[in-house]
């Protein structure tokens, strides 16, 4: 797989460290009506990953998948590699950290600020991603629906409150 720049735990520039990061943080949000829970972990590749939050919408075939990661804190190195895995996923391209930074809108959330993404592949009938990234004591969080681009589409709105709701304790 190429792509760009080391994991944090393969060498090159220690990651960030807040101190805050040892602290026990909680996230509470405002879960939009008709979103169901879904599995808090889900294995992929070998790797086990635990969600804060998981939520599914939609109808067998036409669903998407809403998930909230966190990680501690890296700044833009984590940025970076993570939106270039979600284009990935829905068929795009990698994109330089100006295509990035083009891409990315300031959202207000709760009581913290986030950088929002949506990832259209050219193609009808494709995936597509809705995302959010925000650092929150000493954490960084990852706002991510995938799926049918219809539904997708159709809860785009949904997405966006619910990653403003958020708030981080």
């Amino acid at each position: 797989m190429s792509g760009g720049g080391n994991a944090p735990f393969a060498g090159g520039a220690a990651p960030r460290r807040d101190p805050a990061a040892n602290e026990s943080v909680s996230m509470k949000y405002d879960r939009p009506e008709g979103w169901q829970d879904a599995p808090l972990s889900a294995s992929r590749g070998g790797i086990t990953l635990n969600y804060a939050a998981a939520f599914k919408v939609g109808e067998p075939g036409r669903q998407v998948d809403i998930t909230v990661s966190e990680f501690p804190a890296t700044g833009n190195e984590m940025l970076r590699m993570n939106v270039n895995r979600w284009r990935q996923q829905v068929g795009l391209p990698p994109a330089s950290d100006a295509g990035i930074a083009d891409s990315l809108e300031s959202i207000s959330l709760a009581n913290q600020e986030a950088k929002y993404i949506e990832l259209v592949p050219e193609s009808d009938g494709t995936d597509m991603i809705l995302g959010a990234i925000a650092e929150a004591k000493g954490r960084t969080w990852f706002f991510k629906l995938i799926g049918d681009r219809a539904t997708a589409e159709r809860e785009r709105q949904h997405f966006r409150e619910f990653v403003q709701s958020a708030r981080f304790e």
